[in-house]
């Protein structure tokens, strides 16, 4: 059995994406201390607090109709997740006085 979101489309090849993890890091990233700026060609990464709080810069240059975006700042929280796509830019900061325990996996396509 096999169920459709649009049912009244004809069949089509079946394709099923997925994200294979190549490699899961634990880090503790001290007080005020963070990753720099950078951007990977062709992973994603996924991004997790564990305990404490992180400010993560994340973009890539877009033009848009009435505006032209480059970077944003998020706000990541114990249990928040970030998943970045390959070619964006990303940091992150600890801006606390508080040690940030960070699971990060990622992967190829």
């Amino acid at each position: 059995m096999e169920f459709r979101r649009f049912p009244a489309q004809g069949a089509r090849e079946r394709r099923e994406e997925f994200f294979k993890v190549d490699y899961i890091d634990l880090h503790i990233v001290k007080p005020g201390c963070g990753i720099g700026l950078h951007r990977h060609r062709d992973n994603q990464e996924v991004f997790l607090p564990m305990e404490g709080r992180a400010f993560m810069v994340v973009g890539g240059w877009c033009r848009m109709p009435n505006r032209e975006r480059c970077l944003e700042v998020r706000a990541l929280t114990a249990g928040h997740m970030a998943l970045l796509k390959g070619g964006n830019l990303h940091a992150l900061i600890n801006p606390t006085d508080e040690y940030l325990s960070l699971f990060m996996f990622g992967g190829y396509d």
